[in-house]
């Protein structure tokens, strides 16, 4: 048999190896993901199969025999694998409240590893650094399952908080654990809060070949929930051993007052005898009785005290009946043998517990627990694989490639709208303001021409210089009148401007590139500077000044006899060139002007508004459009070029990350079509050892031969009492 392991071993390593570097691989490109927060549950699935699988496949290549050791708490686990190990080693592995596996194995130096979730991993250079770390991680755990409940959900540490610790991995000096394949794994105490502990250690160890410690104090032995989920660890574990942790130093109070030994410490053989008949349930009940359920009573305390002392020196004889105890069939003994760890009682257990480890049917188990357990782990990751497991990420992929097909769509509108001359899209606006202008301009036209003969009639009626009707009279005027017609054009203007598609003239396509592209050119219109319909500097500039030679005259007498020609006559009346600050009376102006002079002025006036009327209005709103159409033409490119830059650096990167999605999907189909391959070798495999004789038919034939040997041994027995020199 040891052969046959031997070469199973070989060949199944041979197929686990490969497929633990495919899945680490896989799980490490996946994790790297923009988009890996769609695959979490599948990443905490393969994170999950994989830190099985590498267990697995370190238990085949090393031939690791694992014994699970869990209880509730304070039940005495720590104490046992003291006893066990013949090593102080609960100092490390006792982590209260913390739902984590931890693994002890012999190692030449003391070597601590937390493995995460995450699949990351923690080393800590001596006991009180991790100690110190791992009431850090306890707290952020609480605080994160707290967190979780809240929200209604379910904790998963892989899904919710990946960098909660998984497993403890322990090496440190053990003796009774050095040259041996043995692991001991110290569980989470059941019945503790964080319930996912537990259920860690039922995944883990499923179908593992395992055999399982269950430990239990005598108080807590009729307790039923003690015993809740015992009938599953029953499914699990081939072998499980039932120990019972008495106290051999407990006293009860007698009749009289006095302390005396209590039935725990005097009579254990009757507490597991009235366990076995009231309250051990049918589940446990079979597997008492088919031999894959043993229970030893044993005061653990003595036992790991002798366990780490055995060396040091002998016991002493009372020390020695500290240790009486019953054996797994519930004998008594009458004393424990001298310098063993615990007596009589620990002694069985420990040998029945390595006779099984060393049995043939632990080797078939290990065997076909081993395959059992590789064809559920593939399972597993083609479960993961699966449709129905990706489907976040096929509709987070999905909702990608719509949304890249949109941006590429804007890209090509803004290429359609960079292609349009933003200059000739304004005709509509052009045509109705110039027509806006124009009748603005004659109504204008009309007061100013009515303002203009009032200031000539009253000035012919003042003592007035011909400078003060010009410069403080008419000038001002045609000053207000100019900046009334100029808010008259740019209230045209923004009224023919002011539209939902701002004044410009374009066909349903562009309308709706413009939509694609998400450019707004109200938006536009509104941003536009309100200086830009405002009227250009020197646009009003006309002939406004009166041609004072072209005002007639009249000569008097003296004139004439003194040869005056008009032009002196002229200056004698209005002053000097250019100045014409000379104040003129009434009947001056009425004697030497009269009405051929006054005429004559509002001649010149109505010239001045039909030189400038509605061409001066025209030119305004000319102007004040060729500034906007020049704004808002801008406003157009600016925000195409912004929206140009944001698709040019967006796009590539969508299209870079929809790439890496469909590489992901096709990393895992590959990853699903190994673990088929996979499970196919492993059928093979199984194949091959078919010649095996199933699990539990070496015991079941050994049994067999002991019950004969037995009832032959019985027989014996009663002609030996009939015989008196027997």
């Amino acid at each position: 048999m040891k052969t046959e392991i031997s070469q199973f071993c070989q060949e199944y390593a041979k197929i686990l190896r490969p497929f633990d570097a495919t899945l680490r691989e896989s799980l490490a490109e996946i994790r790297e993901k923009q988009d890996a927060d769609a695959l979490k549950r599948s990443i905490s699935g393969f994170s999950d199969t994989h830190h099985r699988l590498k267990t697995l496949l370190d238990k085949v290549e090393d031939q690791e025999a694992f014994v699970i050791i869990f209880g509730p708490l304070k039940s005495g686990k720590s104490t046992l694998m003291n006893a066990i190990s013949a090593a102080y080693v609960s100092e490390v592995t006792s982590l209260p409240a913390y739902p984590c596996l931890v693994h002890v194995r012999h190692h030449n130096e003391t070597r601590i590893v937390a493995k995460k979730f995450s699949g990351e991993t923690e080393n800590f250079p001596d006991n009180s650094t991790m100690r110190k770390a791992i009431a850090d991680h306890h707290a952020h755990l609480a605080s994160h399952i707290r967190k979780i409940e809240e929200g209604g959900e379910t904790f998963d540490p892989g899904i919710h908080y990946p960098e909660a610790i998984r497993r403890i991995d322990i090496g440190l000096p053990a003796k009774n654990l050095e040259g041996s394949y043995t692991v001991l794994v110290d569980t989470p105490g059941l019945y503790s809060r964080m319930k996912f502990g537990y259920d860690l250690m039922t995944r883990e160890f499923r179908d593992s070949a395992a055999c399982a410690v269950f430990v239990v104090k005598t108080d807590n032995l009729f307790l039923e929930q003690v015993f809740d989920e015992f009938n599953d660890l029953l499914k699990l574990f081939s072998r499980i051993f039932l120990v019972v942790n008495i106290d051999a130093n407990k006293r009860d109070l007698g009749p009289n007052g006095d302390l005396i030994p209590s039935l725990e410490s005097q009579d254990p053989k009757k507490i597991i005898d009235a366990f076995c008949s009231l309250s051990m349930s049918a589940p446990m009940r079979n597997a008492f009785d088919e031999g894959r359920l043993h229970i030893y009573p044993i005061d653990l305390l003595h036992a790991a005290s002798n366990s780490l002392s055995i060396d040091e020196s002998p016991k002493t004889e009372e020390e020695q009946n500290d240790d009486d105890g019953v054996e797994s069939n519930g004998e008594m003994e009458e004393s424990p043998e001298p310098n063993k760890p615990g007596g009589v009682p620990f002694d069985n257990f420990l040998q029945d517990l390595t006779d099984y480890l060393n049995s043939n049917d632990y080797l078939l188990n290990f065997i076909f627990d081993s395959l059992r357990q590789g064809k559920t782990l593939t399972a597993e990751v083609r479960e993961n694989c699966s449709a129905e497991s990706l489907k976040d990420f096929h509709e987070r992929q999905a909702s990608l490639e719509y949304e890249l097909k949109e941006e590429r769509s804007r890209r090509s509108a803004v290429s359609s709208l960079d292609e349009q001359d933003w200059t000739n899209v304004f005709g509509e606006v052009q045509r109705g303001t110039k027509a806006a202008a124009e009748e603005v301009s004659g109504q204008e036209k009309k007061q100013l021409e009515n303002k203009l003969n009032q200031l000539v009639s009253v000035w012919f009626e003042s003592d007035e210089s011909l400078r003060e009707l010009l410069y403080e009279k008419i000038e001002p005027t045609f000053a207000a009148s100019f900046k009334n017609l100029s808010n008259q054009c740019r209230q045209k203007v923004e009224e023919m401007t002011n539209t939902a598609m701002g004044g410009v003239d374009v066909s349903p396509d562009l309308i709706r590139a413009f939509d694609k592209v998400g450019i707004s050119l109200l938006s536009i219109r509104q941003e536009t500077s309100a200086a830009e319909l405002s009227y250009p500097d020197g646009a009003w500039e006309g002939k406004r000044n009166l041609e004072v030679n072209a005002i007639p005259v009249r000569k008097s007498i003296w004139d004439w006899i003194l040869f005056r020609t008009e032009n002196r006559v002229r200056r004698r009346i209005f002053g000097n060139d250019q100045q014409w600050d000379q104040p003129i009376t009434a009947n001056k102006k009425i004697s030497k002007l009269g009405d051929a002079g006054k005429a004559a002025i509002l001649s010149q006036l109505q010239n001045i508004l039909e030189e400038n009327f509605p061409a001066l209005a025209v030119r305004a709103v000319d102007g004040m459009v060729k500034k906007y159409i020049e704004g808002f033409g801008e406003g157009i490119r600016s925000a195409l070029e912004k929206a140009r830059e944001e698709l040019d650096r967006k796009l590539p990167l969508m299209e870079q990350r929809v790439k890496e999605n469909e590489n992901t999907l096709q990393r895992i189909e590959r990853l699903k079509n190994n673990a088929s391959k996979v499970e196919y070798s492993i059928a093979e495999i199984e194949k091959s050892f078919s010649h095996l004789p199933a699990p539990g038919a070496a015991e079941k034939e050994s049994n067999l031969s002991l019950e004969e040997g037995e009832s032959e041994f019985s027989d014996e027995s009663e002609e030996d009492l009939d015989d008196p020199e027997s």
